[in-house]
């Protein structure tokens, strides 16, 4: 049956009618690992789906590596391969600020950079409060669990617990806005707006439909060549979310679309919670169409404090945004990589490298930001 076309006028009204809506307060995001189709395949760390002697192969056959950056990526490697998250269970905080303090590591700006995400969802004066709090207890040799300084927080007075956008200035684009600009600006040097408007486009993980939204507008492709998944499994919060676009929920890994569906296929920070990356890796390659673009956002995570970092930022953003108070009985499970060995994976499943770059949260350059993102532009060859 043939598509009924919208027209731009329609489809403009219909963005904007979706974007201002209302979504329920009360539903909260849940993480649920019991369905046999999800958890019949193992959750696979970074050793399990890098093996050493292939990834420093790939190291010494890529071009335009020199010797001191192979030298630093096999550090990396071995780092993460020796990182046991279970170490920090329910003190993520503490244990972060300990490190930080450390002598080796009281040089560096770790602490700079926890207070900077705290002040993104708390005030100044609770933060700072907080983290004296905390190296008070560090001093005594005592680690306040996660739970604990939650609970804190959320007894603290209203006003301290303002969600903020410290990257945000008045006139200027969301953050989101801003990297999906950048990823289209680079991406203008492949396809052309002539042709990408022809284009059928999914996005893997599209959780609340803004980035979705966002980015087929930029690239001016219909609504009507818009489509949509999530794993209901791991977010129940969207299951029954009214979408601009077609929308489906997935059955475990399966990407309920035929082989070579689509023209452009995007995953904004959403691979690195998937427990199992090789078969989402093949799904989408399967309904990728050959030499159909792949855009990968994710996070860039060099060294222990980064992966630190971002697991504290889920902690605060579970409590604070999604209000799920009962987030570290059941907290995510994650996996981060640096651009490298996304590099490797993306390699690994024959996608041909256009374009790779760095995002930061704002358009203005900021020295410290307390995450960060890449971006990766890769062909299907099949």
């Amino acid at each position: 049956m043939k598509k009924k076309i919208i027209s731009k006028k329609k489809q403009s009204k219909l963005i904007m009618k979706y974007m201002e809506e209302k979504r329920p307060k009360d539903i909260t995001f849940q993480f649920d690992m019991s369905n046999q189709l999800l958890s019949s395949y193992p959750f696979e760390d970074v050793s399990q789906l890098i093996s050493k002697k292939d990834y420093f192969d790939f190291l010494y056959n890529k071009k335009n590596r020199v010797e001191c950056q192979i030298k630093a990526l096999k550090i990396q490697y071995r780092e993460i391969k020796n990182f046991n998250p279970s170490m920090y269970k329910n003190k993520w905080i503490s244990s972060f600020l300990k490190l930080a303090l450390s002598p080796k590591y009281k040089e560096s700006f770790n602490t700079l950079r926890l207070q900077l995400l705290m002040n993104n969802y708390i005030s100044f004066d609770l933060t700072s409060k907080i983290i004296k709090q905390i190296i008070d207890k560090i001093n005594k040799n005592v680690f306040m669990e996660d739970k604990m300084i939650m609970e804190d927080i959320l007894n603290s007075p209203y006003e301290d617990l303002i969600t903020k956008d410290l990257h945000k200035i008045e006139g200027e684009c969301s953050h989101w806005e801003f990297m999906i600009d950048n990823i289209f600006q680079s991406l203008q040097k492949f396809k052309n707006p002539n042709q990408t408007k022809l284009f059928k486009y999914l996005d893997v993980g599209c959780l609340n439909g803004d980035k979705t939204i966002l980015f087929s507008k930029m690239l001016n492709i219909p609504l009507s060549s818009t489509y949509g998944i999530n794993i209901p499994l791991l977010y129940k919060k969207f299951r029954n979310n009214k979408y601009p676009f077609e929308y489906k929920n997935t059955n475990g890994y399966q990407i309920p679309y035929p082989d070579n569906s689509f023209d452009i296929i995007t995953s904004f920070t959403f691979l690195y919670q998937i427990p199992n990356l090789t078969e989402m890796m093949k799904e989408i390659k399967r309904v990728l169409k050959p030499n159909g673009i792949f855009i990968l956002v994710d996070y860039d995570v060099q060294d222990m404090f980064d992966t630190m970092i971002l697991n504290i930022d889920t902690i605060f953003h579970q409590y604070l945004n999604e209000k799920n108070i009962n987030y570290l009985e059941n907290p995510l499970s994650t996996r981060y990589m640096n651009y490298m060995e996304w590099d490797f994976i993306l390699d690994k499943f024959k996608m041909n490298y256009l374009k790779a770059g760095t995002l930061f949260l704002s358009g203005t350059y900021h020295y410290f930001e307390y995450k960060y993102l890449i971006f990766k532009i890769v062909q299907n060859i099949k």
